[in-house]
C-alpha cells in the first residue's frame, strides 16, 4: 500500500465515462459452503459489471463541508500522509450518516449525492492520485478486508473507483478456506445473511456466499473516514 508524499496538481477533468476495472484478484477456486448444484434450465448467476455513468453538467464537486449532504470539517478526513482530503462525495459523516451507494445493488439509493461526482476525483480540491487504501470490517469478527483502489485511467482515482471496485471484490464468492478462518459467529450471521438474500433473489444459490453476506446485512456505504493506522481509510455501511 502507498499513499504519494503530495498531492499533486489538479489535472484537467474530462466527461469521458470511466474505463472498465480489471480487477487484480480473481474468485476462489474452492467451492461456497453455501452453493448448491442447479439444473441447465436455471438462469446464470449475476454477475458485476460497471455502473453506467450519467450525463451530468461539468461541475466541480464543491470543497469540504458544502456539499448539501452531509456536511463535514476538513479535518475529518485527513490522513497522516499529509493534507489529503477525501472528495465531499465520500466522507463519512458519524452524526448524520446518509446512504451513498447500495453495494448489492451496485445503485445509489434516492436522495444520494454520489451519481453527480461519479467522473470526479476522489480526493479535494481535484487532487489526482493513482491508488487509495481502504479497509471494511467483517461483521462479527476482529479482521478486515484491505483493498488497494487503483485509478483506471491517467486521471487518477475516481469516486467510481473507489465504489465500483469496493463493489467487485464484495460480490467476491467465499470459498471454504476463506470461510473457515472468519470464526463461528462471523459466519452464522454471514449464512443467515446469505439465506435472506436468497430468498429474494434465487439465482443467489448459484453463487453462493459472498463476502457481502459478511457486512452483517450493512450493505449500503455511508462513507470513508481515516483508520486508525493513518495510511487508510475505514468504510462504513448502513
Amino acid at each position: 500500500m502507498h499513499f504519494p508524499n503530495a498531492p499533486s496538481t489538479p489535472e484537467n477533468r474530462s466527461r469521458r465515462p470511466a474505463q472498465e476495472f480489471s480487477p487484480a484478484w480473481s474468485e476462489p477456486s474452492d467451492a461456497s459452503p453455501l452453493r448448491s448444484s442447479v439444473s441447465s434450465s436455471t438462469p446464470s448467476a449475476p454477475r458485476i459489471s460497471s455502473v453506467a455513468l450519467p450525463s451530468t453538467p461539468n461541475t466541480t464537486p464543491p470543497r469540504s463541508g458544502h456539499l448539501p449532504t452531509p456536511p463535514t470539517s476538513p479535518e475529518t478526513s485527513m490522513t497522516g500522509l499529509g493534507l489529503i482530503q477525501l472528495s465531499p462525495a465520500l466522507i463519512y459523516n458519524p452524526n448524520r450518516p446518509q446512504g451513498l451507494w447500495n453495494i448489492a445493488s451496485s445503485q445509489a439509493p434516492s436522495g444520494s449525492p454520489v451519481p453527480h461526482y461519479l467522473q470526479q476525483s476522489a480526493f479535494d480540491f481535484g487532487v489526482s492520485q493513482r491508488s487509495l487504501t481502504v479497509r471494511v470490517r467483517i461483521f462479527g469478527a476482529t479482521t478486515k478486508w484491505t483493498l488497494e483502489v487503483r485509478a483506471s485511467s491517467s486521471r487518477g482515482v475516481t469516486v467510481y473507483d473507489v465504489l465500483n471496485q469496493l463493489g467487485f471484490m464484495l460480490h467476491t464468492p467465499v470459498g471454504n478456506s476463506e470461510y473457515a478462518v472468519h470464526g463461528p459467529q462471523a459466519t452464522q450471521s454471514a449464512s443467515q445473511c446469505f439465506q435472506g438474500r436468497a430468498r429474494v433473489d434465487p439465482t443467489a444459490m448459484q453463487t453462493g456466499l459472498k463476502r457481502l453476506d459478511f457486512l452483517g446485512g450493512r450493505v449500503t456505504v455511508a462513507g470513508l473516514a481515516p483508520a486508525r493506522d493513518n495510511s487508510s481509510w475505514d468504510v462504513y455501511f448502513l
